[in-house]
């Protein structure tokens, strides 16, 4: 099999809500659906990107429609065929606003006014995500998605220390480990102690 031909962990997010949804299936409802299972923030522009490869690999069939009104949220587009900015052309003018940060990921421009890469980036402190015009590679900051449980982004946060610092990440390390090491040597322990029972035991029987 092929490199390409593999499903990536999006990707699957996205079968699996194609899945649930059935007929109810369209970009905005599977943006919701993937944000509701996993309290990601996802753009729709990177889900009509993943729909088109699914469609390339024969796993999935779609169609673009006239955008549709959402209640209560703007229209929709499909992503924007082609770009006046390479991928890596975005991420450096991201990069260059945002000195100290680190790329975390790229969703490819929606058809539009002003079609734009959302870049998410991250760094010692709260993740940021910018937006980089298409046109003239101009980088604003973007409106944080709504989307998704809130308990669930927040539990994700403390778990993974996200925007916490070092000591943080620390601290979550050693609670996780320190079950294990605490279970292991008081198994050791408590054998020991079985041993000089036994040992005691057999010289006062003799």
């Amino acid at each position: 099999m092929a490199k390409g031909d593999f499903v990536g962990e999006f990707e699957l997010y996205v079968m699996l809500a194609l899945a649930h949804l059935g007929d109810a299936a369209y970009g905005v409802t599977i943006r919701r659906e993937i944000e509701a299972r996993t309290g990601r923030t996802v753009a729709i522009g990177a889900v009509y990107a993943t729909l088109a490869r699914l469609e390339e690999k024969g796993l999935v069939r779609f169609r673009v429609s006239d955008p549709q009104p959402v209640q209560g949220g703007p229209r929709f587009a499909p992503p924007l065929g082609r770009t006046q900015l390479a991928p890596d052309q975005a991420a450096a003018a991201a990069l260059r606003a945002r000195p100290g940060m680190r790329l975390a990921s790229l969703s490819w421009p929606s058809r539009g006014a002003a079609p734009a890469w959302r870049v998410e980036l991250r760094g010692q402190g709260r993740p940021q995500a910018v937006l980089v015009a298409d046109a003239d590679g101009a980088v604003s900051v973007a409106a944080r998605a709504g989307g998704g449980d809130p308990f669930a982004r927040a539990v994700r946060r403390v778990h993974e220390g996200e925007g916490w610092g070092p000591l943080w990440k620390a601290v979550v390390f050693l609670t996780g480990v320190a079950p294990a090491v605490l279970g292991v040597t008081g198994v050791i322990i408590w054998l020991r102690r079985q041993q000089r029972r036994r040992a005691f035991a057999t010289a006062a029987a003799a």
